[in-house]
């Protein structure tokens, strides 16, 4: 699903899949890209890239979801960058807890520093 979904993106886009621009602006080499067209999946700093690259979600690019576009932030709402995110992964996880109430949110942040004990609240 990973290589179909990339594939598509970059036709879109007028890009090489395999081309210098391409794996420049994700920082891959040409070795990896057979490989990802065989059925691997690139890791996640590179899934990263390629979302942030094509404005679209992780989620789209592994067929978890059909929806290309990251939700928008509610108006009342801070963006993840504007709130401080720290990475994708920490965007992802404020939108998806962006409706939820502040007893919620805080749970939300008690469990990750659980799991991530030198993470700064």
């Amino acid at each position: 699903m990973f290589w179909e979904r990339y594939e598509s993106l970059c036709r879109e886009a007028g890009v090489s899949p395999s081309g210098m621009e391409m794996r420049n602006t994700i920082g891959v080499s040409t070795g990896a890209i057979p490989n990802w067209k065989k059925g691997a999946v690139p890791e996640h700093k590179r899934l990263e890239a390629i979302a942030t690259y094509f404005h679209t979600t992780i989620s789209y690019l592994l067929g978890d979801s059909d929806d290309r576009h990251p939700p928008a932030p509610p108006e009342n709402e801070k963006t993840p960058a504007e709130a401080g995110a720290e990475s994708a992964l920490d965007a992802d996880i404020m939108r998806a807890i962006a409706g939820q109430s502040d007893e919620v949110k805080r749970k939300v942040l008690a469990l990750l520093l659980e799991l991530q004990p030198n993470a700064k609240p």
